[in-house]
């Protein structure tokens, strides 16, 4: 699996993926600016519910489930917006793929 370093936790998903996204339109929806907003931001400011959200979109996941499994680690019926274990359940969607490759 790969494994997040302290160094790397210092940049944003942009920085990391090397691709950054322009600024929402501001008729898009909320989920989608936020996506975008968080896209912007270093991984080490980023709270469980940051994780969740990007998480249950499918996104950037190679960067987004080391940080994750290791809140999980600690607390793993975390409530990081919605119920008790909404960040579990969003880590435990991710294809299988992801998993069979890590």
């Amino acid at each position: 699996m790969f494994v997040m370093s302290a160094d790397l936790m210092t940049m944003t998903l942009e920085q990391l993926e090397g691709d950054v996204w322009p600024d929402p339109d501001t008729g898009w929806t909320p989920l989608v600016r936020n996506v975008y907003r968080l896209r912007k931001i270093p991984l080490e400011r980023f709270e469980p519910a940051d994780f969740r959200e990007l998480l249950r979109q499918k996104l950037s996941i190679k960067y987004l489930i080391p940080p994750a499994i290791e809140i999980l680690e600690s607390q793993p019926l975390i409530d990081s917006q919605y119920y008790e274990g909404d960040l579990l359940v969003a880590t435990i969607g991710i294809p299988d793929d992801y998993w069979s490759e890590n």
